[in-house]
């Protein structure tokens, strides 16, 4: 979609991936956290799998935020100087802001993806439009999603549990390699 510049539908394509990719996971905390003769009904994972932005939160391993100049700065210059205690006290500060930006990134991104796929009314009575997604934001979501699935499937090549599961169900997943060679390249090579 993103290579015939379908914008809108490229961001809400990498936020239903991002969302997928959450519900595997929270398929697999699961599954490790069952013994081989332990059960569960149908219906209780059903309802744990029905809500957004749960899954969306299950599916990010990685969080965005903008450094304001004045914390690069003081980062920058604590590098320079090979200052332990202020670098210490920086990450702690990184820390604090990325426990506070990921707090809110699954609802964030639901919305988006709201916007992506429908014309909304917008707070100032004006209409949002789909198109209103931004190429760059479209790349970088999409670039993103596709690092965390890398990054999935290479534990799942670990994981000899997984393996088993999907022999069973026959259903291969494909490698990490598979997916660099078939997806990251064409996502690298598209830009933004």
């Amino acid at each position: 979609m993103y290579l015939a510049d379908r914008i809108p539908s490229s961001f809400h394509l990498a936020v239903m991936a991002r969302e997928e990719l959450g519900r595997a996971n929270l398929l697999w905390q699961r599954s490790a956290a069952m013994g081989d003769a332990d059960t569960i009904e149908a219906d209780l994972v059903i309802r744990e799998l029905q809500d957004h932005k749960t899954k969306l939160d299950a599916g990010q391993s990685t969080t965005h935020f903008t450094l304001s100049p004045e914390m690069m700065a003081a980062w920058t210059a604590a590098l320079e100087k090979n200052d332990k205690p202020a670098l210490d006290l920086l990450r702690q500060k990184r820390k604090q802001i990325v426990a506070q930006v990921r707090k809110h990134d699954p609802g964030r991104l639901h919305s988006r993806r709201l916007r992506a796929q429908y014309v909304q009314l917008n707070q100032d009575g004006t209409w949002s439009k789909p198109s209103e997604i931004e190429r760059k934001e479209a790349h970088a979501l999409i670039l993103t999603v596709a690092s965390e699935i890398s990054g999935t499937l290479l534990e799942a090549e670990d994981d000899k549990r997984i393996r088993d599961i999907c022999s069973r169900a026959q259903q291969p997943l494909p490698t990490y390699a598979e997916f660099e060679a078939r997806v990251m390249t064409r996502v690298l090579s598209a830009g933004a």
